[in-house]
Parts: C-alpha cells; structure tokens; sequence
C-alpha cells in the first residue's frame, strides 16, 4: 500500500485512528451486514444412475469374450424368453434330444476373430460338428445377445466363420487307430486381457483316456488362471 508523507507523519504523530476502515473520517459508516435472501439458492442435484456404461475406445485387443473395445453393457433391452430344446414335455423334443445324444461327438475348434464396425470380437470355443440342435445360426444369435452385438451386423459373419472351420475340419486327415504312440509338439501362446501364457509340450493323439478338456482344467487349476484360458487351451 502507498501512503503520503503527510499521511504517514500523520500516522506516527498518534492520528491513525482516521486511516481505519470505518473510522472517524475517514467517511465509511460501520454497518452491519445484511443477508439477502435471494442469496440462499437451492440447487436441485440429479441423482446419478447407479449403472455405469465405459465408452472409452481401447486399441488394444486381446483374446477375450467382451474385447476391451466393446463398452460394457449398461443392463438395456428386456430378457428374451428363450425356447427350451431340452424340454421333456414336448414328446417330438424328447425323441430329438435322444436322438442327437446317441451321435458321436465331434468337437471342432472354432476361433472368431472380426472387427465389424469398429466393433472387435475375438473368441474361442469348441462346436459338436455332428449337432443337430443347436446350430451355428443359433451359437451366433446368442454370442450376439450375450455381448450385446448388433445382430445385423455380426449374426451372419459369425455364423459364416463356423460353417466355414466346421467344413476345412472335414478335412483333417483322421489319426491311425492302430498306431500305439502318436505324438505331436504343442505351442501355446494365449492372450488374455494382460496375462499371457506361453508353453510347450508334447502330446500323445493315440491317448483317449485324458482328453484336451482335463489337460486344460488341470493345467488352469496348477496356473490358477481361468475362465477365457481353459477355452483356449
């Protein structure tokens, strides 16, 4: 603050009281304050949906069932009602069921991998190419309610990607029943979300007593790793 000379002669000479905010002449009045009512505002707050929805777009993929691309869902649409196919009321549903139980199971490896809209899928699992139920239209229409997938985009790419793995497995030349050791070297290099996993081993296709599925779920269980890994593996 810059004062005059005078003014602060003034000030040391004992006269300082005038200089004070409210003082004798320095020509404000002491008043007391007053509290406007139109002051006091109250605000109405929005209470904020407890469902929480990630828009953010990643560009980093890896092998999962809801790629970190696809925003999370935020609960919309209804539940479907379903058919039940396994249904033992229905007498011509039973005789289906028995009959498609009584074919011979023949898992064919089905890995998805497509980007449709800017939208990323990549998934693996295993498909009965001998049935007859539940077909490949109807894997794909439920991938797509699962993960709330715009059915007209990927219901028909979906379904085509396993009707075509389901006709290159055709081809697959069987394994010789009659030779007792059969071995073949295996890689695994698997991505999942951040973890990856990386192996090498040897396995004995002559073998029917220990299948792909219990080397997995045992595998898993000794990594304790899970869910999108056991598919895979």
């Amino acid at each position: 603050m810059l004062v005059k000379v005078s003014e602060a002669e003034d000030i040391f000479n004992g006269n300082e009281d005038k200089y004070r905010s409210g003082g004798p002449g320095s020509g404000m009045t002491a008043a007391q304050p007053l509290v406007r009512q139109d002051n006091i505002i109250t605000t109405k707050t929005k209470h904020a949906s407890n469902v929480w929805s990630n828009t953010q777009m990643s560009g980093t993929h890896h092998l999962e069932s809801i790629p970190c691309s696809t925003p999370a869902s935020g609960g919309r649409g209804k539940i479907r009602h379903r058919e039940h196919i396994y249904s033992f009321d229905n007498p011509a549903k039973l005789e289906a069921l028995e009959k498609n139980a009584n074919l011979a199971e023949d898992l064919v490896p089905i890995r998805l991998d497509m980007d449709i809209d800017g939208i990323r899928l990549r998934d693996t699992f295993c498909y009965n190419r001998n049935e007859t139920l539940i077909t490949p239209e109807m894997v794909a229409e439920i991938i797509c309610e699962d993960l709330e997938l715009p059915q007209a985009s990927f219901l028909n790419a979906i379904a085509t990607s396993i009707h075509q793995q389901i006709e290159i497995h055709k081809d697959v030349i069987p394994i010789d029943e009659g030779v007792p050791d059969q071995r073949a070297v295996m890689k695994l290099n698997i991505h999942v979300g951040n973890e990856s996993l990386t192996d090498q081993f040897e396995w004995d296709m002559s073998n029917k007593d220990f299948t792909p599925e219990q080397f997995a779920r045992h595998l898993c269980a000794d990594l304790c790793v899970g869910g999108e890994f056991e598919g895979a593996i």
